[in-house]
């Protein structure tokens, strides 16, 4: 549910591909990078916090050849 969530906050343009002024891009960008294939999750309460095990995400320069729609 919270990656579903993550995925649909923010309507991510792959045309100009990148993070935004105020970084909402980066929870989507991290998901549907390319090398992330395994996410580790754990719930406290109404905190849920996540790893992304095999990847490195949202490398700055690298987006375009990284994300795919």
């Amino acid at each position: 549910m919270a990656t579903n969530l993550w995925y649909n906050e923010y309507d991510y343009d792959f045309s100009n591909p990148g993070f935004t002024q105020n970084q909402q891009s980066c929870q989507k960008t991290a998901i549907i990078w390319k090398s992330t294939t395994q996410l580790g999750c754990g719930i406290s309460g109404r905190f849920v916090v996540c790893h992304y095990c095999n990847s490195t995400p949202n490398i700055l320069g690298q987006f375009f050849e990284n994300l795919v729609p």
